[in-house]
């Protein structure tokens, strides 16, 4: 449309000179959408080259001369629309890979079965977190993106988040903070409560860096290939145990300790 022309135009001049900026373009664009989004893609670019573009979908080959930024949901990531192969082809040519999770992960609300990938919801163990950095780590995935963290905060005071936060056929999902109001809950001042599920993102994305790390040392542990292996065997495989992924990040802790980076 006209108008979406005109913001991306003012957004994309916007940053046409900052370091770093990206623009998500299309969240979940259908097949039919693909012809379009490569036209937004063209005339952002011809505006400014510099920003990168993110486009929540799967690795479509197509998309690899014009997405800088390819973001596939672990539901579909390696299934469906493009192998692990056609990744590994897009990173080759220098695009970035990251990954999210959405309601598809437990079924939505619309009584879909539940595929069992990662997700944030209340009700799983601490696992379907805890997996996150080490998929990102088999696969060279550069980031994880989550579409919300105060989803619910919207519905208030309808709604407290302190007592309900089921959306999207999950609960909790989209609310990693609980709105921490002043004179409720022991608070003398407003702020954000962070929740378990939230502790549980940081300290997988720590079990990403010590990943990353090894990758840099000149000879990799030779056991962790193997131990990566069994945790992860693919984007809705992968150990349900918290304590398998305790183990190994303390082993490669270990490791790590005594390595120096070069």
């Amino acid at each position: 449309s006209k108008r979406y022309f005109k913001a991306v135009q003012n957004t994309a001049t916007a940053l046409s000179h900052t370091q770093n900026a990206v623009i998500f373009l299309w969240d979940e664009p259908r097949p039919n959408d693909i012809a379009k989004l490569i036209e937004y893609a063209s005339y952002v670019k011809s505006i400014a080259p510099s920003v990168k573009l993110s486009v929540t979908v799967p690795g479509l080959p197509e998309l690899g001369k014009h997405i800088d930024i390819i973001v596939p949901s672990l539901e579909y990531f390696g299934k469906y629309h493009a192998s692990f192969e056609d990744y590994r082809n897009l990173q080759k040519m220098g695009r970035e890979v990251w990954a999210y999770v959405a309601c598809g992960g437990h079924g939505c609300s619309g009584g879909k079965p539940d595929v069992g990938s990662p997700d944030f919801v209340i009700d799983r163990p601490a696992a379907f977190i805890k997996s996150l950095g080490w998929i990102a780590a088999k696969y060279d995935l550069r980031a994880f993106l989550y579409y919300a963290v105060n989803y619910g905060y919207g519905f208030y005071p309808a709604r407290d988040p302190w007592k309900d936060s089921y959306n999207f056929g999950g609960n909790g999902d989209g609310t990693l903070f609980y709105p921490g109001r002043g004179a409720e809950h022991g608070l003398k001042e407003h702020m954000p409560i962070t929740s378990i599920r939230l502790k549980l993102w940081r300290e997988t994305s720590f079990d990403a860096e010590y990943l990353n790390w090894a990758k840099k040392l000149p000879q990799q542990p030779a056991w962790l290939k193997a131990a990566l292996n069994n945790l992860v065997k693919s984007p809705q495989d992968w150990q349900r145990s918290y304590a398998p992924y305790r183990r190994v990040r303390k082993r490669l802790g270990a490791y790590l300790h005594t390595t120096p980076v070069k």
